[in-house]
């Protein structure tokens, strides 16, 4: 049975679908109060709480209350978006400052409702704009919850963290890390991010001995050919050696 979600037309009138009887058509209005009513107060109730003591804990317990209205109301993972939308429209009080675009994957709600399907200490040890830029992505490896175990567990800069998205956009989309073992999966991980630390203290070195090098003028380009080297550099168990990034990286830029 599906969930009794409203559906927008496009001018973003809200719409019914199909033929209802007037039992029905009151479900639907039900729930529709039920959100319009209740998610503002709740919202206002958890900002009032957590946002200037532990402002992730207002996005992880929004998640949370999303995650018990999706099983009360017996919303399918398919039906989600459209979900998220009724809220969006309806009944939210947030601001929304960004698209959420067509992807699910995207959506503000759908990124709450994940980030309270994580342990809460693995949800605090990242900003909230940390976690959007790795929710955003459509990859699976992301879904991996040794990845996300993995995250959670590890210090990772602001710079550094920058530098990791970066090689995943080239290199995790083009593979399925649920087929690698435990220890082959945390060595990658351990290896990408040594790749950003090398990079960025190999890269501050260069710019104080060739500040006049053309090379600074476009250093994405350069840090792409940098870690792709590294990958292909990569030994069986899907680690590489400090010194043999430091190589590649002069071999890169010189």
């Amino acid at each position: 049975m599906a969930a009794k979600i409203i559906e927008f037309d496009s001018e973003g009138r809200y719409v019914y679908k199909g033929l209802l009887t007037s039992k029905e058509l009151q479900e639907y209005e039900d729930v529709k109060d039920r959100l319009i009513n209740e998610i503002p107060v709740i919202e206002a109730e958890l900002k009032e709480k957590y946002w200037k003591v532990n402002r992730i804990l207002y996005f992880y317990y929004l998640g949370k209350t999303l995650g018990d209205f999706l099983d009360e109301f017996k919303v399918s993972v398919k039906e989600r978006r459209l979900f998220w939308d009724e809220i969006k429209f309806l009944a939210t009080s947030e601001t929304h400052t960004r698209s959420d675009g067509k992807s699910k994957k995207r959506s503000f709600f759908e990124q709450c409702y994940r980030l309270s399907c994580m342990d809460q200490k693995i949800a605090e040890s990242k900003t909230w704009r940390q976690w959007q830029s790795l929710l955003d992505r459509d990859d699976k490896n992301v879904e991996d919850y040794r990845f996300i175990d993995w995250i959670g567990k590890t210090n990772i800069s602001e710079d550094e963290w920058r530098e990791l998205l970066k090689i995943m956009n080239f290199y995790l989309d083009e593979i399925d890390t649920t087929v690698f073992d435990d220890n082959e999966v945390y060595a990658l991980y351990h290896s990408m991010l040594s790749m950003s630390k090398i990079w960025l203290n190999c890269i501050e070195q260069f710019e104080k001995n060739h500040p006049k090098s053309l090379k600074l003028q476009n250093k994405p380009k350069w840090s792409i050919k940098f870690y792709k080297a590294c990958v292909d550099s990569m030994v069986a168990d899907y680690s590489i050696d400090e010194k043999r990034m430091v190589n590649i990286f002069e071999e890169v830029m010189m």
